[in-house]
Protein backbone atom coordinates (compact mmCIF):
# COMPACT_ATOMS: atom_id res chain seq x y z
CA UNK A 1 0.00 0.00 0.00
CA UNK A 2 1.51 3.32 -1.12
CA UNK A 3 1.12 6.81 0.12
CA UNK A 4 -1.69 8.89 -1.37
CA UNK A 5 -0.64 11.61 -3.74
CA UNK A 6 -0.54 15.09 -2.28
CA UNK A 7 -1.59 16.74 -5.56
CA UNK A 8 -3.72 15.43 -8.36
CA UNK A 9 -1.94 14.92 -11.65
CA UNK A 10 -2.80 17.01 -14.67
CA UNK A 11 -2.27 15.99 -18.25
CA UNK A 12 0.16 18.31 -20.07
CA UNK A 13 -2.10 18.36 -23.12
CA UNK A 14 -4.90 19.95 -21.11
CA UNK A 15 -6.05 23.32 -22.50
CA UNK A 16 -5.51 25.29 -19.30
CA UNK A 17 -1.99 23.95 -18.86
CA UNK A 18 -1.17 24.85 -22.46
CA UNK A 19 -2.51 28.38 -21.99
CA UNK A 20 -0.54 28.96 -18.79
CA UNK A 21 2.76 27.58 -20.05
CA UNK A 22 2.73 29.31 -23.44
CA UNK A 23 5.63 31.68 -23.97
CA UNK A 24 5.01 35.29 -24.97
CA UNK A 25 5.34 35.94 -28.69
CA UNK A 26 8.00 38.58 -28.02
CA UNK A 27 10.69 36.10 -27.07
CA UNK A 28 9.83 33.30 -29.51
CA UNK A 29 9.69 35.34 -32.71
CA UNK A 30 12.88 34.36 -34.51
CA UNK A 31 12.48 37.04 -37.18
CA UNK A 32 13.17 39.84 -34.71
CA UNK A 33 16.64 41.33 -34.67
CA UNK A 34 18.91 41.12 -31.67
CA UNK A 35 18.42 44.87 -31.18
CA UNK A 36 14.63 44.47 -30.93
CA UNK A 37 14.98 41.63 -28.44
CA UNK A 38 17.41 43.66 -26.34
CA UNK A 39 15.04 46.64 -26.32
CA UNK A 40 12.18 44.34 -25.32
CA UNK A 41 14.16 42.75 -22.49
CA UNK A 42 15.43 46.05 -21.11
CA UNK A 43 11.97 47.61 -21.42
CA UNK A 44 10.36 44.68 -19.62
CA UNK A 45 12.96 44.88 -16.85
CA UNK A 46 12.43 48.62 -16.42
CA UNK A 47 8.65 48.18 -16.46
CA UNK A 48 8.89 45.45 -13.85
CA UNK A 49 11.05 47.61 -11.58
CA UNK A 50 8.73 50.62 -11.86
CA UNK A 51 5.66 48.42 -11.34
CA UNK A 52 7.25 46.74 -8.33
CA UNK A 53 8.13 50.10 -6.81
CA UNK A 54 4.61 51.41 -7.28
CA UNK A 55 3.12 48.18 -5.96
CA UNK A 56 5.36 48.17 -2.91
CA UNK A 57 4.36 51.71 -2.00
CA UNK A 58 0.65 51.00 -2.52
CA UNK A 59 0.18 48.94 0.64
CA UNK A 60 1.82 48.06 3.94
CA UNK A 61 2.68 44.79 5.63
CA UNK A 62 2.18 41.46 3.93
CA UNK A 63 -0.12 43.02 1.35
CA UNK A 64 2.89 45.02 0.10
CA UNK A 65 4.55 41.81 -1.05
CA UNK A 66 1.50 40.81 -3.06
CA UNK A 67 1.07 44.25 -4.63
CA UNK A 68 4.80 44.32 -5.46
CA UNK A 69 4.53 41.05 -7.39
CA UNK A 70 1.35 42.12 -9.18
CA UNK A 71 2.81 45.55 -9.97
CA UNK A 72 5.98 44.02 -11.44
CA UNK A 73 4.00 41.67 -13.67
CA UNK A 74 1.65 44.42 -14.83
CA UNK A 75 4.50 46.86 -15.48
CA UNK A 76 6.53 44.39 -17.54
CA UNK A 77 3.53 43.25 -19.57
CA UNK A 78 2.39 46.81 -20.21
CA UNK A 79 5.78 47.75 -21.64
CA UNK A 80 5.94 44.62 -23.81
CA UNK A 81 2.42 45.11 -25.16
CA UNK A 82 3.10 48.76 -26.03
CA UNK A 83 6.41 47.79 -27.67
CA UNK A 84 4.67 45.12 -29.73
CA UNK A 85 1.93 47.56 -30.81
CA UNK A 86 4.46 50.19 -31.84
CA UNK A 87 6.43 47.63 -33.88
CA UNK A 88 3.33 46.41 -35.70
CA UNK A 89 2.23 49.99 -36.49
CA UNK A 90 5.63 50.87 -37.93
CA UNK A 91 5.64 47.67 -39.97
CA UNK A 92 2.18 48.45 -41.38
CA UNK A 93 3.26 52.00 -42.23
CA UNK A 94 6.27 50.62 -44.11
CA UNK A 95 4.10 48.21 -46.08
CA UNK A 96 1.60 50.97 -46.89
CA UNK A 97 4.38 53.26 -48.14
CA UNK A 98 5.77 50.46 -50.29
CA UNK A 99 2.35 49.70 -51.76
CA UNK A 100 1.66 53.32 -52.73
CA UNK A 101 4.90 53.73 -54.70
CA UNK A 102 4.10 50.94 -57.13
CA UNK A 103 1.91 51.79 -60.13
CA UNK A 104 -0.76 49.32 -61.14
CA UNK A 105 -1.95 48.86 -64.69
CA UNK A 106 -5.62 48.32 -65.38
CA UNK A 107 -6.18 45.37 -67.73
CA UNK A 108 -9.51 44.05 -68.94
CA UNK A 109 -10.47 40.57 -67.89
CA UNK A 110 -9.97 37.85 -70.50
CA UNK A 111 -12.80 35.55 -69.49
Amino acid sequence: MGFPRARPTLDASHDRVAAITRRPQTWVDRDWTARAKTIGLSGATAGALVGALLGFNAAAGLLAVITTIVGAAVGANLVLISFDISRSRSARAGVAALATTEALEVQPSTS
